[in-house]
């Protein structure tokens, strides 16, 4: 049988906290900073200047949701899982 040591579960938690802060709050903030809305590409934005370099469209609409939206709560469970999973690495 194997103990966890408290050092490595506290860093879990911490990996587990900051994947999910990291994707639920910081990733939506960043790409409404950067043009990514609910009302679209802000014009003259940098998102504006990645739409038209980028000519995949699913991806610029996946971008304005998230931005617009946030994100799911499966996706924020998987990222607290990997950023878990991550810490207890180190």
């Amino acid at each position: 049988m194997s103990h966890s040591c408290p050092i490595q579960t506290a860093c879990k938690i911490a990996g587990a906290t900051t994947g999910y802060l990291t994707v639920t709050w910081g990733l939506p903030a960043v790409l409404g900073v950067v043009g990514f809305g609910a009302s679209g590409v802000t014009a003259g934005s940098i998102a504006a200047s990645i739409q038209s370099a980028i000519r995949t469209p699913t991806l610029v609409a996946k971008a304005m949701s998230i931005g617009a939206a946030g994100v799911s709560t499966a996706t924020s469970v998987v990222a607290a899982a990997v950023g878990g999973a991550v810490a207890s690495e180190l």
